[in-house]
């Protein structure tokens, strides 16, 4: 159960960084 609950949170925080990146990319390509 623990190693569950890690690996969903460092899903999240891939998915987190995944759609910042994504927000900054589409900043840079409208500039």
């Amino acid at each position: 159960m623990a190693c569950s609950s890690s690996s969903f949170t460092l899903l999240i925080s891939f998915f987190r960084a995944g759609f910042l990146i994504l927000s900054v990319s589409k900043q840079v390509l409208s500039n």
